[in-house]
């Protein structure tokens, strides 16, 4: 994993603004993600925040802290039964590709009934906070 100074954020913000972070890293598994946590504790950033797709967020600056764009893939049921589905999903997964239906097992490719509207909510499977 990168970790880049100064970076362009214009292709990943909804109107592709003009904008930058002061740091940036993509995260493209578990074992990135911790070697991010090291990262923050040898050398602690003003703020940092969680992207992933970027299509709900809108720049109108630089950002001055660290952005981590989340790119960690695979989407499970975890679990299902008769009322409800837990789904298992990677920090970046898309959603409008993968979420309507069945990833895996013997009814693979069958709708999950209700959750293909969680795809009008969010685009990627994610969690902001700084």
């Amino acid at each position: 994993m990168e970790f880049l100074k100064d970076a362009d954020l214009r292709k990943l913000n909804t109107f592709g603004v003009n904008a930058r972070a002061a740091y940036f890293a993509e995260v493209k598994s578990i074992d990135d993600l911790i070697a991010v946590r090291e990262e923050m504790l040898k050398n602690p950033v003003e703020s940092f925040m969680v992207l992933g797709g970027g299509s709900n967020v809108l720049f109108k600056e630089d950002y001055p802290g660290l952005v981590l764009r989340m790119m960690i893939p695979g989407m499970d049921i975890f679990h299902e039964d008769a009322d409800s589905y837990v789904v298992k999903a990677g920090a970046g997964e898309v959603w409008s590709v993968r979420l309507p239906f069945r990833i895996s097992g013997p009814t693979a490719l069958k709708p999950l009934n209700g959750l293909n509207l969680l795809r009008f909510l969010i685009s990627t499977a994610e969690k902001s906070e700084s």
